[in-house]
């Protein structure tokens, strides 16, 4: 009863548990078909009921004393692939049969983090209401599962781990990223704004000192940099390098930003460590409208960096002849008063 019948499985119970074909099940494990069989990646044929959502047959092999805690090569439990694939019937048929509910496998992933992965909020819901650590964090990185929400965009979800005490504050390994980090490098404004709601830090720093205004901004965008400013976010925040947060969207082009920074009392002459300001970067880019802007708002047009570059100096080396054009005629002016 147990020859390779697919290739990937070893035996023919895998290949029915795929399929779902219970009441043939039955017939192989009253032919005492090998209930905890391993196919080529460690896998029961719980683990694979269990991934394709056949309750039923999930239930059989149970009463037929399948390890409801086996675990693949990649250490995943039924209760993780079951929790991936959003089969809430299968997760609380395994909790009932004593699935272990804050089980890791290689990546120290949880099932509350495969279901985040995948967005499946009412699987994540039963978990919670079973004690699934709702802080628990993977191997690499460290992330939560309000991490994964919020870098995904399931708000939602990200609403149900809130209410469950999840640490909004929580910084991931390296980066040092938090939540509010995630949702404003995706420029999802509405995230952003429920974890403002359950008190996110506005200028929380990560390991190169970026608040959220400051990956909002390199990245264009408008609406989070707005929500952030409006929650108390500090508009000449330095990061690495002494970089503001004007200084990347005047260099990487994003005109409504640096607007916006502006008109909030940005410093339009902070400089970086190498001494350049946001006028160096947009006219070193070719950003002419950007240059204007900057200029407008009394940006220092002499300024020099620590290798003695003016950003007319920068227009000219980069063949922006027009922003050159500007520059020079903005320093005779100042020259001839």
């Amino acid at each position: 009863m147990n020859p390779v019948a697919k290739p990937g499985y070893t035996t023919h119970l895998h290949l029915i548990s795929e399929i779902g074909y219970l009441a043939t099940a039955i017939v192989l494990l009253q032919n005492n078909a090998k209930v905890n069989a391993r196919d080529k990646r460690h896998r029961t044929p719980l683990h694979v009921a269990s991934l394709f959502g056949h309750l039923d047959l999930a239930k059989v092999l149970l009463e037929y004393s399948a390890e409801v805690n086996a675990k693949t090569a990649r250490q995943d439990t039924p209760l993780h692939l079951a929790s991936a694939r959003d089969h809430l019937d299968v997760v609380k048929l395994l909790i009932e049969f004593g699935a272990v509910v804050d089980a890791k496998n290689c990546s120290e992933l949880t099932p509350l983090h495969l279901a985040s992965v995948f967005g499946q909020a009412r699987v994540a819901k039963f978990l919670l209401e079973k004690n699934a650590d709702v802080n628990a964090k993977t191997k690499i990185n460290h992330f939560t599962a309000l991490h994964i929400a919020s870098k995904s965009g399931f708000l939602e979800l990200a609403l149900l781990l809130l209410q469950n005490g999840a640490d909004v504050d929580a910084k991931t390994d390296g980066t040092e990223f938090t939540a509010l980090h995630r949702a404003s490098i995706s420029g999802n404004c509405a995230m952003a704004d429920l974890l403002l709601q359950y008190k996110a830090t506005v200028d929380a720093k990560s390991n190169g000192q970026f608040t959220p205004l400051h990956v909002a901004s390199a990245r264009g965008h408008l609406e989070v940099a707005r929500l952030l400013l409006q929650n108390g976010a500090a508009v000449n925040a330095r990061g690495e390098g002494q970089y503001t947060p004007l200084h990347k969207p005047s260099e990487r082009g994003h005109l409504e930003v640096v607007t916006h920074l502006l008109n909030s009392g940005a410093d339009v002459n902070a400089r970086t460590d190498n001494l350049w300001t946001p006028l160096h970067f947009a006219s070193f880019q070719g950003h002419l409208e950007i240059a204007t802007l900057l200029i407008v708002h009394n940006a220092d047009v002499f300024s020099r960096t620590n290798e003695q570059s003016t950003p007319f100096d920068l227009a000219c080396a980069q063949g922006h002849y027009l922003i050159a054009n500007l520059l020079e005629h903005k320093r005779s002016m100042i020259a001839g008063n």
